[in-house]
């Protein structure tokens, strides 16, 4: 599982704490601008696009998948989306 910390870009103070895995992707805040981010940025489906590939004949055309991006192979996306909106995300250290 990794974990960190979440803050207001450009400042020192804590607001948030998010842990990722397999299945999902929490965030702990009491902050009601960060919880609402966080929920629209969860609850968004994102369009993961699929190239087929070309050189097998044999190959099936792909379809895009959509999800939500609340796993862990969606963390950097996550952590984009709320750096885009005035928010840092950073791990905790390596213990």
């Amino acid at each position: 599982m990794q974990r960190g910390a979440i803050r207001r870009r450009g400042s020192r103070q804590v607001i948030g704490h998010w842990r990722a895995d397999v299945h999902s992707i929490i965030v702990e805040t009491e902050d009601p601008e960060l919880r609402s981010t966080v929920d629209e940025v969860l609850k968004t489906p994102q369009t993961i696009p699929v190239h087929p590939p070309e050189h097998f004949e044999f190959a099936a055309p792909a379809v895009p998948v959509t999800e939500t991006p609340s796993t862990i192979k969606y963390l950097a996306l996550f952590a984009l989306e709320l750096e885009e909106r005035g928010f840092e995300i950073e791990p905790d250290e390596e213990e």
